[in-house]
């Protein structure tokens, strides 16, 4: 019970205490240690002036260099309340 693991169509994250690690389509692979990671929050999607929580998605920033600053990961298995709750009691900096 001290991880979680979820996926998508093309790529899994898998979170433990001590760091996230996204594997990806095409040989992506980003490990981010847990003190790297800055925010953990639902992600949301806009449109012009438009925007709205995206059920099943994640956005996640941090200070890794040379993976891109914010990430955004979309379970099929997992709603975004459910991973939010479980990286909150990993102890990430989930608001």
């Amino acid at each position: 019970m001290d991880r979680l693991i979820t996926k998508n169509n093309t790529a899994t994250l898998r979170a433990e205490a001590g760091q996230l690690v996204l594997d990806g389509p095409r040989g992506r692979h980003f490990v981010l240690p847990r003190a790297e990671v800055t925010e953990v929050r639902q992600a949301v999607a806009r449109f012009w002036r438009w925007s709205w929580p995206v059920s099943n998605g994640i956005r996640i920033c941090h200070s890794v260099s040379g993976v891109p600053e914010k990430l955004v990961f979309r379970s099929r298995d997992a709603s975004a309340g459910q991973m939010l709750e479980k990286l909150k009691a990993l102890e990430y900096s989930v608001p």
